[in-house]
């Protein structure tokens, strides 16, 4: 019936209006039907600076496994539009074991210490400083996500736990 208007069965307005990110019904059988909806939440959330509702999140945590069966063009899409975002910074911190899924190697920079006076973070958290103050440029922000996520795979410390660099590298002072 066209006299009734619109009709919200499951409070989109009132979502969109205090700014949340929230699946239609049950979001485990929505992510189920389709993988790459948890993508899309996470970079809905990081374009509009929304939150994720709760189940929702707890849902795209739970089942980020499901990614490895997705396109990886679909993924790239998804991952691009995320970080060139004003708030994609955060969505790559606060969701770094779903995007781990899908790039395993930023698993790994989660946490992992900076032996270096010029570094105050840990290497993910170093990332996402940078890319919140990056030039929103695809090349740059890519540039950003990766310059540091070689470093578990290739750093050392000594037997006095000093990091050992390669031949005449220094922290400058």
């Amino acid at each position: 019936n066209l006299s009734i208007g619109f009709v919200d069965f499951f409070g989109g307005m009132q979502d969109l209006k205090n700014g949340i990110i929230r699946c239609v019904n049950n979001p485990i059988e929505r992510f189920k039907e389709d993988a790459l909806r948890i993508l899309r939440a996470l970079r809905l959330a990081a374009v509009l600076n929304y939150k994720i509702e709760k189940e929702t999140k707890d849902a795209c945590k739970k089942f980020a496994y499901l990614l490895k069966d997705v396109a990886a063009e679909r993924i790239m899409a998804e991952l691009f539009k995320t970080i060139l975002s004003p708030n994609g910074h955060n969505i790559i911190f606060d969701y770094i074991d779903v995007w781990g899924v899908v790039i395993p190697e930023l698993l790994k920079i989660k946490g992992f210490k900076q032996y270096n006076p010029h570094h105050i973070h840990d290497v993910l958290k170093h990332t996402c400083v940078a890319l919140e103050n990056a030039d929103k440029d695809l090349f740059v922000c890519l540039a950003i996500l990766f310059h540091d996520i070689g470093k578990p795979d290739t750093f050392t410390l000594d037997e006095n736990g000093s990091p050992i660099l390669p031949e005449g590298w220094t922290f400058l002072t």
